[in-house]
């Protein structure tokens, strides 16, 4: 792993990520979160610079690809207007050794 990322609009925090590395060169983001009464037309360019440097970072380190998840068609437009490819495909989560 690595860490987090914050977006602050005058001292306050506006949306975070934390961007993932393992030992390949893949960076993954994830946990994007936004402050939701946070109204103010800084908050679409505050999580567009938040998956730019994220992303950006990911490459300085060596990445060749930075992946992330996302249902949310926000999150979704963003990205592609910052040039990512978007799978038209859904996904799915499997998941193993569940704990009961």
């Amino acid at each position: 792993g690595l860490g987090g990322f914050i977006v602050e609009v005058k001292k306050r925090p506006i949306a975070a990520a934390y961007l993932y590395l393992t030992n390949s060169t893949i960076g993954y983001i994830d946990f994007l979160i936004s402050d939701p009464n946070y109204k103010n037309k800084h908050r679409y360019d505050a999580i567009a610079t938040l998956i730019l440097a994220c992303s950006n970072h990911a490459v300085k380190l060596g990445c060749k690809v930075v992946w992330a998840m996302t249902s949310y068609d926000g999150i979704i437009k963003r990205c592609k207007e910052l040039g990512g490819d978007v799978l038209k495909d859904k996904y799915t989560i499997i998941y193993t050794n569940k704990q009961k």
